[in-house]
């Protein structure tokens, strides 16, 4: 049980700072904008979660 509650303390906010550097990523990328739908938006969370520039 103690390791669940230190999981749970370790786990941070997403970060919006990050998914917004990716979305403008992602709308550099050579495609139509917002072509992928909801990979992109999978891919947003991932660098939100992760704070990484690349998922």
């Amino acid at each position: 049980m103690e390791k669940l509650k230190e999981t749970i303390q370790a786990i941070r906010p997403i970060s919006t700072e990050f998914m917004k550097k990716a979305q403008e990523r992602l709308d550099n990328l050579t495609k139509p904008k917002d072509s992928l739908g909801k990979l992109e938006n999978l891919a947003k969370k991932v660098v939100g979660i992760t704070a990484k520039k690349n998922p």
